[in-house]
This record gives structure tokens, sequence and C-alpha cells, in this order.
């Protein structure tokens, strides 16, 4: 049986930068859920215990990050957007 791996907003943050090498902090990352542009979290235990699933990022990224390696993304978010 295949297990959901949930992940914290800081291994959030530090997955986008590992894939794509564009700074993100949990409040841009915040912002980002605030307004839209990333998915709200999956499971939420309390107001300050909030996790994504691991697949969910990765999908994020390579839709948003074309070549989630590339540093600047070819029709995704400007880097400008993220840093």
């Amino acid at each position: 049986m295949l297990q959901t791996q949930n992940i914290t907003p800081t291994e959030v943050v530090a997955l986008i930068a590992s894939k794509t090498g564009i700074g993100f902090t949990p409040k841009r990352l915040f912002n980002f859920v605030r307004s839209g542009k990333f998915p709200e979290p999956t499971t939420r235990v309390n107001p300050k215990t909030i996790f994504w699933t691991r697949s969910e990022v990765e999908d994020w990224i390579k839709k948003n990050f074309p070549g989630h390696g590339a540093l600047k993304p070819a029709g995704g978010m400007a880097d400008a957007e993220c840093v």
C-alpha cells in the first residue's frame, strides 16, 4: 500500500528551493496560499500545525516551473514572484 508523505511548511520551502533553485520563505508560502497561487494545506491538526502532501507540492513545482531545475522558469512563475 502506498503511503502519503506529509511535509511541513519548512519542508515545503526547502523542497521548492532544492527543485527550482529559487528561495522561498514560509511567509511567502502562506501569501501564495492566501492569494490562491499555492494549494491549501491538505492536513490541519490545529491552526499552527499544518501539512501538505509531498506529491501535491511536487506536482505544483512541475506545473509552475517546467523543467523544475532551471533557475528561470519558462512560462511558469517569474522569479520576482518567488523571491
